[in-house]
């Protein structure tokens, strides 16, 4: 994110990595236990 506000907007690096965020929420969604470190703090949190 830092690199696209030094940067000057470049078409050919913007709009794949912004595909590649928005892929990478839409994986997050499907199956967060899959992402490593992700639920890991979660699960010993007490429940009220």
């Amino acid at each position: 994110m830092l690199g696209q506000k030094l940067l000057p907007a470049k078409v050919t690096i913007d709009v794949p990595l912004a595909l590649a965020l928005i892929e990478l929420g839409f994986a997050i969604l499907a199956a967060p236990a899959s992402i490593p470190g992700l639920l890991s703090a979660a699960r010993h949190m007490p429940v009220r």
